[in-house]
Formats: structure tokens, sequence, C-alpha cells
């Protein structure tokens, strides 16, 4: 029987301490499905622009998702992300992962196509005979699915994409309900074909949070995490009082004050130049953009970002 072939994606990394675990899960479901063939699992550490409390340097987030995943021989931690000048959009990280499976299947294609007959294998014949373009999925938890309802935090266009081009594979959590997150959302409906719930058979509760707290109270992790992931944090002495306290003040209160605001916004247009003012009492937000050209929109105004944007139309920005 043919089956396709998926990439697992793991994005918006804050910590590796227990996402392998998460990853095996999905990876088994799929395999028991027989639908997909698990190719490979990424794990991509989020940039350090993204400015979450507590955030350590993508350094040693990269170092330990390695430590952590020696072992296995199909998830492969991938800097991209990190190596970016700001945060990206997780819809745009998806797009890379996947532009380079597709450059790297046409690699292999003409790898093989130059290759002599007498040089081939039986294997190797099948495989350029019968390639399939991959598809790549987004591993997240359920809650993740409920992050798409929360006001201002996604444009519906990514969260279209994300749903209709590449697809969620979403392990449920304790107190978590997806299919009820899907339900009340019409287009997670529309494209709920797309959308992989996976039942987490044995309930973990042990959380990163958790872990970075005991770590900070000089508790004993030993078994949660592994041996060299411990042995790298008192090393390098991250995961302290300290350390916890990074980026307590950056986004949290500005964004919890922008979303009880109700601001006016004047719109001026010159051909396809747009200037959109956003106006209230507490910040003015002005974004300059030229209509189907990518763009840095500087979000200082709103919650202290920066990233590449493009609007397609005139209009697109209200979305």
């Amino acid at each position: 029987m043919d089956v396709d072939v998926v990439t697992l994606v793991l994005l918006d990394v804050l910590e590796i301490l227990h996402y392998p675990v998460v990853a095996i899960y999905a990876y088994f479901a799929f395999e028991f499905c027989r639908r997909y063939q698990v190719i490979e699992g990424i794990v991509s550490p989020v940039n350090d622009d993204y400015g979450k409390k507590g955030l350590v340097s993508a350094r040693h987030r990269i170092a330990m998702a390695k430590l952590a995943l020696e072992t296995s021989d199909w998830i492969r931690v991938d800097p991209w992300e990190t190596e970016q000048e700001t945060w990206t959009e997780t819809v745009k990280v998806l797009r890379h992962h996947y532009n380079e499976s597709l450059r790297l299947l046409q690699s292999k294609k003409e790898f093989m196509k130059n290759k002599q007959p007498i040089e081939r294998s039986t294997e190797d014949s099948l495989s350029y005979q019968h390639s399939v373009l991959p598809e790549l999925k987004l591993l997240c938890g359920a809650d993740f699915l409920q992050t798409f309802k929360t006001p201002n935090l996604w444009k519906e266009r990514h969260i279209k994409e994300i749903v209709e081009k590449f697809g969620l594979v979403c392990i449920s959590r304790a107190g978590s309900d997806p299919a009820q997150y899907i339900k009340e959302s019409d287009l997670l409906t529309k494209f709920q074909h797309n959308i992989f719930l996976v039942k987490e058979w044995i309930q973990n509760e042990i959380s990163a949070t958790h872990i970075r707290y005991a770590l900070c109270r000089g508790l004993s992790v030993k078994y949660l995490i592994p041996d060299s992931v411990i042995s790298y944090i008192a090393h390098h002495n991250i995961y302290t009082e300290e350390s916890e306290r990074r980026n307590e003040d950056v986004n949290v209160a500005v964004r919890k004050i922008a979303n009880l605001l109700k601001p006016d916004k004047e719109i001026l247009q010159n051909g396809d130049h747009m200037i959109i003012k956003t106006l209230s009492t507490f910040r003015n937000y002005i974004m300059e953009f030229d209509v189907g050209k990518e763009f840095e929109e500087d979000l200082a105004g709103v919650d202290d970002r920066k990233c590449m944007d493009l609007k397609e139309d005139a209009y697109s920005f209200l979305t």
C-alpha cells in the first residue's frame, strides 16, 4: 500500500526539556495509522526576540536540544529560526522548512538521474521512480488550537495557510478538548481533515515550566530530563532566579493594555502606497507599506516586536 511521507515540525520551541516525549507519541500515531511514513522530525527553537519571560539564550537552548536528542535517529534540531534577525511568524518558518524539503528532494532526484544505471541499487531505483512530494505537519499541544481565537494574536490568512497547506498533529493534554476547539471555529472545522488529534495514552503532567521552577529552587530534576542536559545547565548556570526574571517586563503589560483598547484607524492611500494610523489614548501606531511588497513591520507601538510582512491587497491589514 502506498503511503505519503511526512516531516513533523515542532515550532515556537521555548525549551527542549520535555519535547522528545511529545514527538515520539506523534511518530507512533502516524506509523500505527499507516497513512504516513514519518521521515524526520524537526525541532525549531524560537528566536531570542520572542521576548518571553525567562527565555534563555538560543545558544543554550539549541545546545540542550541537541543533547536531549542525541540518541534519536529521526529528530534533529534546526537553528534557522534562531539565526534570523528577529522573531519570525510561525507560518513563515513552516514555509522555510517545506521549501527546504522540496529542495532536498529535487537534489536527490538530480543525483539519481545522473547516476549510471549500473551504480544504482534496487532500493535506489524504486526510490527514484516512486518519489513523492513530502508533506509537512506542525506538531503541537492541544492548547495551541485554542490560541487561534486569541484576539490580535494570529492573522486569519496565516491560520488558513497552516491548516490548509500544512496541517497539524495535535497531542491531547489533560484539561484540554481539541475537538471542541475545532468545533468552535468555522475555519478549523472546514479543514479538520488536516488536523490529526493524537491521544496521549500515558498522561505526563511534567512541564518545562515546573522543571525550571525546580531548578531555580535548587531542587533535583534527575530522571525528569537527560543527565547530559542537567550537567549543561549546571555548568552554564542557567535557569536561575536571575534568568527567570529575564524579559519579565517585556511585552506582557503592553499586550494586556493593547487588548483592552478600542483604537481609531485612519487610512491614507496613494495608489498602491498605504499609510495606516492606529490612534489610541495609550499609543499611536503608524504602518506604511506598498501593496504586494514585503516590508518590515515595526510593532514598537504595540508589543515591541519587528517582523517581515506582506500586504497582498489594500485592505489585508484588517485580517
